[in-house]
């Protein structure tokens, strides 16, 4: 036996990435987790499921973009019982710490480029007492970006191992150093080590080159580029276009950010006599130089940030019910609380700086303005910290479409008002992946409703039915159930909403595994259109009323139908050749040439006539009659379709035809009954006492 678990992308695996706990609590996984050769985003391990019961599959997985993934599920053999504890899970505390590390990392990145910033804009070689406050500055910023990319390196330890104490398992780190992100985090521990070290050598020496603001530009760029590597933009493609358009994001960050906390501690020291000049006429020059910068930021921000979003959201409810959109509105909301105190700040320092000596009043409130959005500039950060280790809802499959896809099957029914389509992959004996999309009729898709499913085996005697929670994911749910063995399968969707006044339920039965076939649906066409004369059985629903239709037919241009809709009188139609006849309840009849260019003519069944996912889904017997259970959609109308088909005549006994806001079953019998004749009334006859009778009878 074994248990496979498909992620959306490639993974990486550490030793562990998959482990297997019995009912009794023992690890039951036999070797290490292997991909699939043939899908890598499928991950395998044997086991030894001895026990009866219900186990537990826990999995800590790498992705490409250095996020570990962890979680587990559950499954029965026999009859559940309490499932395992979540032993060795990665807890959330995790998570925290990596949204830590990024923050620090971000911070450095503002602390070590914000230096560079006030150079650049001051345009000439600062004095040398402000330059020494500036590499120290930068120096500092280093020495965090050191801390912090070496925190972020064992929290992934951490995550991926489960424990604290085995975090620091030489196997681990080997493991997360010998991937990408391990060369990409040791290149940035070499970068920030030569930020250290070259500007405590400048503030130790004061020595004065202009190589070193080129120097240091080219060494922030690539720390920005690492940051894009290790980070969403890895994975959402177009690769190239995402990691440059996020670069573009973090180096206006650094500009504007970074120019913000290194104005801090120069507005503190402005007034100390040894550096009071000096101080004073750098800010005259480059504070109005940094506004407009921080203005270009700004903009560069909104663009590159609206690129992130339409890549990142698939809609805008993602906003308010997802994790990545919350920390996206925080994060919002942190720089329009900024652009409104930078506003406030330039009006009130107007002038400020603009006399041979700033006067006190002036650099006071410059120096609260500042400080304050130094404060929201470093929560700015950690929510950006929190919004770089959290997955977007978004989510980008890595491996090439080549890959051969794994088999599925769909199915349709209405659980109430509802249309509810339920994809099963693979539709195999083993793991299976269940997802359900529920439309609403009116076409839109249901998002805020409580869904599971209930799975036994059929028949059900003397098995326990399995519930599984589906967890909503984008704008479906999503849930993995087990299928131990080849046989009927019966699924039970439950389906709770607030506009429901009661729990509405789906059932879908299905044989896995499951064959693909057509030439059913093609036979089952020519012996239906052989046919004479049949009677057919109509009810239709939206989730409301039923109106119901009886239908009889003879060969080759002949109909009478009655239809019945509650709360209004029956009307009844005949179609004979080229001519309609309609009449409401027992009143008069009128006459009207059939719609369209063609006489009427039946039988004319096409249902394998450009049918889809046709797919065997086992048999069934209807009114004694053996059948095979045959699906398959319609492109042209989008309707899925279930129909029995009898298995020695092929002929259609009853079919559920599904979709949007109309969900409708068919049953057909009186095949060939000499007994069904249909003539043209007499539109002449008084009302009732024509010679048709409308009180069709099935």
């Amino acid at each position: 036996s074994e248990v496979r678990v498909r992620f959306s992308e490639l993974v990486r695996l550490g030793a562990g990435a998959v482990a297997v706990i019995s009912p009794s609590g023992r690890r039951v996984d036999q070797g290490a987790a292997e991909a699939d050769e043939r899908d890598p985003t499928i991950i395998r391990v044997s086991i030894q499921a001895s026990e009866t019961g219900t186990y537990r599959v826990v999995w800590r997985v790498l992705s490409l973009d250095a996020h570990v993934i962890a979680g587990s599920y559950t499954f029965s053999v026999g009859s559940p019982s309490a499932p395992p504890p979540e032993t060795g899970v990665a807890s959330i505390a995790a998570w925290y710490w990596q949204a830590l590390a990024r923050w620090i990392h971000l911070i450095a990145l503002c602390l070590a480029g914000g230096p560079l910033v006030v150079v650049l804009l001051h345009r000439h070689a600062p004095p040398v007492q402000v330059e020494r406050l500036l590499w120290s500055i930068a120096r500092r910023g280093a020495l965090l970006g050191l801390a912090g990319t070496i925190l972020f390196l064992l929290v992934q330890a951490l995550a991926l191992s489960g424990s604290s104490a085995a975090a620091l398992d030489p196997a681990v780190l080997r493991f997360i150093l010998s991937g990408t992100v391990g060369w990409l985090s040791a290149i940035r521990l070499l970068l920030f080590g030569i930020v250290y070290f070259g500007c405590s050598y400048l503030q130790l020496r004061q020595t004065r080159t202009r190589a070193v603001p080129l120097l240091s530009a080219l060494v922030l760029v690539a720390l920005i580029v690492i940051t894009s590597l290790t980070g969403h933009p890895a994975t959402t493609p177009p690769v190239p276009l995402s990691v440059a358009v996020d670069a573009l994001h973090l180096f206006a960050t650094v500009v504007w950010l970074g120019g913000l906390l290194v104005l801090v501690p120069l507005l503190a020291r402005v007034q100390q006599p040894d550096v009071n000049g000096a101080i004073s006429g750098l800010l005259r020059r480059v504070l109005p130089r940094y506004a407009i910068g921080a203005m270009a930021s700004f903009d560069i921000l909104l663009l590159t940030g609206a690129y992130q979003l339409w890549m990142n959201l698939e809609r805008p409810a993602q906003l308010v019910d997802t994790g990545y959109g919350r920390a996206l509105l925080i994060k919002g909301a942190f720089i329009a609380g900024l652009v409104a105190l930078g506003a406030a700040s330039a009006w009130s320092l107007r002038g400020t700086w603009l006399a041979p000596e700033a006067n006190d009043g002036g650099v006071a409130r410059g120096r609260r303005f500042a400080t304050v959005e130094a404060a929201i500039a470093v929560l700015l950060l950690a929510s950006v910290g929190a919004l770089t280790a959290l997955p977007p809802p978004k989510s980008f499959a890595s491996f090439p479409s080549t890959t051969p896809s794994v088999p599925e099957v769909t199915l349709a029914h209405n659980a109430g008002p509802f249309l509810a389509t339920l994809t099963l992959a693979p539709a195999q004996p083993g793991t299976n992946q269940v997802t359900v999309l529920l439309q609403d009729p009116g076409g839109r898709d249901v998002e805020d409703a409580d869904v599971s499913v209930v799975v036994q085996p059929v028949p059900q005697a003397g098995s326990t039915p399995y519930p599984v929670q589906l967890k909503r994911s984008s704008t479906v749910f999503r849930g993995q159930i087990v299928l131990p063995t080849s046989g009927r399968w019966s699924i039970d969707l439950l389906v709770r909403h607030a506009t429901l006044t009661e729990e509405q339920r789906a059932r879908f039965e299905l044989a896995v595994p499951v064959p693909g076939t057509r030439v059913i649906l093609e036979r089952a066409d020519a012996a239906m259109n052989r046919l004479d004369s049949l009677i057919e059985y109509n009810e239709l629903t939206s989730g409301g009323p039923v109106v119901r239709t009886i239908s009889e037919y003879r060969a080759p241009d002949r109909l009478r139908y009655v239809v019945e809709t509650p709360g209004r009188e029956s009307t009844t139609t005949i179609a004979v050749h080229d001519r309609r006849y309609d009449r409401v309840g027992n009143g008069p009849w009128t006459v009207s040439p059939w719609p369209g260019s063609q006489p009427f003519r039946w039988p004319d069944y096409r249902f394998a006539e450009g049918a889809r996912d046709v797919l065997l889904l086992g048999t069934e017997s209807i009114d004694g009659v053996d059948c095979y259970v045959v699906s398959f959609l319609d492109p042209r109308s989008g309707a899925r379709y279930r129909m029995w088909i009898g298995t020695s005549d092929y002929l259609i006994r009853r079919y559920e035809m599904m979709a949007i806001g109309h969900y409708m079953v068919t049953r057909f019998h009186s095949f060939n009954d000499p007994s069904i004749q249909i003539d043209a009334p007499d539109v002449a006859a008084a009302p009732g006492r024509g010679r048709y009778r409308a009180d069709v009878s099935s």
